[in-house]
């Protein structure tokens, strides 16, 4: 306790759980951190701004969400009919593009296209819990990954973004030029075969956005400067500029579950510590000290029922507080834990 002159406030040491790391720390009750937060957005906002980059604290919370997500998503069994046999996956990593050339600015088709598609897939395939980015390919077309925990058919989900882009005419676009219906603008595939999931998917995820920008000269666009003494102007390019970043919209996007992660915070006891001492026993645990809070690293999966039955507890209790909605609903008649495609 600290008596700061009539008034005691008091402290206590804390812990917050995430799937692959814990904080102990010291909680007071009369610290306000308005001020360094503040600060932080200010700097966030700086690299924000730019439109191609994503700040620490956005790559912070995109990783989070994935971790989340991984920890949350179960092993799901699914029957091919076409080949008779079964493979298991936990999610799914889907790639949205666009066949032709694009004509529109970033932040419309992310409106009109991929918000529609995010809406449809919830109704359609149960897609509650997903992360998407957006990045652009060599061509300047943009295009999205998105990760999901729910299982789609290839064939399905092509239809229905074909269906979704052609609103725009990025599909007739297509058919008139190579003469073909169903342009290959989409992929997906279940991550089975990978190792390492988490590294994986943070590789699409945290690498940025291309600019594609060329320098010309001023003379190519038939630019004239024009300057007005006692008055502020804007080049051209400036302009130019401005109106590409305005253009863009957000690069990256989760679902509501997703988006404010904080962890499941409590007092740190001594059945907590005893647990977190022996998860640094583990072969790849590492700790880092800081200022104000020690940090515990390790991997997805050392947080068990067995060996850490408190840690545990509190991390599951959080989970379901989180994701309140059971899973995709896999309904075959004679198979319940089967879905056939």
């Amino acid at each position: 306790m600290i008596t700061t002159g009539d008034k005691p406030y008091y402290y206590y040491p804390s812990v917050t759980i995430h799937p692959d790391e814990i904080f102990t720390y010291m909680t007071f009750d009369c610290v306000s951190a308005v001020k360094k937060r503040a600060e932080t957005w200010k700097q966030n906002f700086e690299v924000n701004r730019i439109g191609t980059t994503m700040s620490k604290k956005s790559k912070q919370k995109v990783n989070k969400a994935i971790k989340y997500l991984l920890y949350y998503s179960k092993e799901k069994t699914v029957y091919r009919t076409s080949k008779h046999s079964t493979f298991k996956f936990k999610v799914a990593f889907i790639t949205l593009t666009l066949p032709s050339k694009q004509k529109h600015t970033d932040k419309q088709i992310k409106e009109e296209c991929l918000n529609q598609f995010l809406i449809e897939a919830r109704k359609k395939w149960n897609v509650r819990n997903y992360i998407w980015k957006a990045e652009k390919q060599q061509n300047g077309n943009i295009h999205f990954h998105i990760l999901t925990d729910c299982f789609i058919p290839y064939q399905e989900l092509r239809n229905v973004w074909n269906r979704i882009i052609n609103k725009l005419g990025y599909v007739d676009e297509y058919r008139k030029k190579y003469n073909k219906l169903s342009p290959n603008s989409t992929d997906i595939h279940s991550l089975k075969k990978v190792r390492n999931i988490y590294s994986y998917i943070s590789k699409y995820f945290d690498k940025p956005t291309k600019n594609n920008r060329k320098t010309v000269k001023a003379s190519q666009i038939n630019y004239t400067r024009k300057y007005t003494p006692g008055t502020r102007t804007v080049s051209n390019g400036a302009k130019m500029y401005l109106y590409r970043m305005s253009g863009r919209g957000r690069i990256y996007g989760t679902s509501y579950e997703l988006a404010n992660i904080t962890g499941a915070k409590a007092e740190l006891t001594m059945e907590l510590w005893n647990e977190i001492e022996k998860l640094l026993q583990k072969k790849h645990a590492k700790i880092k000290d800081k200022e104000y809070v020690t940090c515990y690293f390790f991997r997805i999966g050392d947080i068990n029922e067995k060996e850490t039955p408190h840690i545990y507890a509190l991390l599951e209790s959080y989970v379901r507080q989180l994701f309140p909605d059971t899973q995709q609903n896999i309904d075959i008649p004679t198979h319940p834990q089967f879905l056939t495609v």
